[in-house]
């Protein structure tokens, strides 16, 4: 796996330069300014360089080149997934590193508007590789990407009528009062929670992609 995770790094250096340099400017603007959105984009941005990388594998027929190789295909999904969880979590450093410099020239750090910061950018960032991984590996990149948005699409029209329902009381009493509680002490659990969500929901994404890439034709 050591030559897989060296060739996509290679692949990386000379096709997402750029989107580095971005990441960099993104990191610098968000210690001046201090907006979530230039703590959130570089995240995003990180969880996009497997799929980028999927896509030039593919346009390049590496992925029918692979099979010559002693590889099993497991072990080409689980190079991915590694370097994708190494970005991510480089860039979940800076991010957070930036924000902690943006605070302490500000009056000092606030712990839970970090924890939530660092949280949110967690989820932004391992969300979508963890999503559309599966389906690009089953379907191809093209195919994989309009899979995945209708997948998120389907995500959040659930989550906008579940928020409509919570909005119009369209709940039972003590399903509302429950989720209340549960929001109210989610201060104290809310990092070590997302981490166990973020990694079950990796690892859970890599065993798909995998089945699902054994049993592909290529």
């Amino acid at each position: 796996m050591k030559g897989l995770l060296i060739k996509d790094w290679c692949m990386l250096m000379k096709h997402c330069r750029f989107h580095l340099l971005i990441i960099c400017v993104f990191l610098l603007a968000a210690i001046v300014s201090g907006e979530m959105f230039f703590l959130f984009y570089p995240c995003v941005l990180a969880g996009m360089f497997t799929t980028t990388l999927l896509a030039y594998d593919e346009q390049s027929k590496w992925i029918q080149y692979s099979a010559t190789f002693p590889y099993k295909r497991s072990q080409i999904v689980g190079a991915k997934y590694l370097l994708g969880f190494i970005l991510i979590g480089i860039t979940l450093l800076l991010t957070t590193g930036a924000n902690i410099i943006f605070q302490m020239r500000n009056g000092g750090v606030d712990i839970s508007l970090l924890t939530v910061t660092l949280s949110t950018t967690m989820l932004l960032g391992f969300a979508m590789p963890a999503i559309s991984l599966p389906f690009m590996f089953k379907l191809g990149v093209q195919k994989g990407r309009t899979a995945y948005f209708i997948t998120i699409g389907v995500i959040f029209g659930g989550i906008a009528l579940a928020s409509l329902s919570l909005k119009e009381g369209n709940i039972p009493v003590s399903v509302a009062e429950t989720l209340n509680t549960v929001l109210s002490q989610a201060q104290y659990i809310l990092f070590p929670l997302t981490v166990i969500i973020v990694l079950l929901l990796y690892v859970l994404s890599y065993v798909i992609a995998a089945k699902l890439y054994e049993k592909k034709e290529l």
